[in-house]
This record gives structure tokens, sequence and C-alpha cells, in this order.
């Protein structure tokens, strides 16, 4: 049976991604900013798993488990930045679980606006790292 994601290319994933970045003047509600963050940040890198080789069911693999993801795309040739990898595990427990509003109300958990930061510098990345590999993949 092919669903959906089976038709996505890295190309879709990488859209997908910057259409989800929040943007600075968006909701104030930091729990929609983090949600947004957190699917850029996945659909970024399962671009970047795709990309490299990787396939749909590495994705899936990976749900929305942002170590795991960087982990497949890290088999496949992608380096995510030290920060990318500082913010995985923090979005991660909360975002796997639905549980962004927590990390949100929690103002010694971590800086909203350094996560959404992180997200969109883990899109750039993965965008320049596509755009700089010349054998055509998608």
């Amino acid at each position: 049976m092919t669903t959906r994601l089976d038709v996505m290319r890295a190309a879709d994933f990488l859209e997908r991604a910057i259409e989800f970045l929040p943007v600075p003047d968006g909701p104030p509600f930091p729990e929609i900013r983090l949600h947004q963050a957190s699917i850029a940040f996945e659909l970024a890198t399962k671009a970047a798993i795709l990309h490299g080789g990787g396939t749909h069911a590495d994705c899936l693999r990976a749900r929305h488990d942002l170590v795991a993801g960087l982990d497949a795309a890290r088999r496949y040739g992608f380096t995510a930045t030290d920060a990318a990898q500082a913010t995985a595990p923090t979005l991660t427990p909360f975002y796997s679980t639905h549980r962004l509003d927590e990390l949100a109300r929690d103002p010694g958990a971590a800086d909203v606006e350094r996560l959404c930061i992180e997200a969109a510098g883990q899109v750039a990345r993965v965008h320049a790292w596509m755009q700089s590999c010349s054998d055509g993949r998608e």
C-alpha cells in the first residue's frame, strides 16, 4: 500500500519544513511556536535522510524522535550543528508525547526563542547541504 509519505521526496519534506518555521511576528503562544519549530526540525531532518539515500521506512522509524532522526541523517551523510544536537534532546521528550505546553510553561526549562532559532538553523543547514550535493539526488 502506498501512502502520501511514500511519494514525498526530500525536496517536499524540506518545503514543508520551511512552511512550518515559526515567524517572529507569529502567534504569541510559546507552545504553538515550539510545535511549529519541532515540526520544521523533524521534516528538515527527514529531508536529509531521504536526500542522503535513506528510505521512507527510515523516516517512519524516527517518528517524532528528533534525536533518532539526527542519528539516521548522520548515517546518510548529514552532519548537524552542535546547536541542533543540543536542541533535539530538549524538544524530543515533549514533542514526541504532545506535551510542548509543559515545556513552554516551565521558565527554567528552555528559551523558546532560542529553540525556534535552532530549528530554523536546522532547516537552513539541511537546505544548504542538499544544494551542495552535486549528484542530483532527490
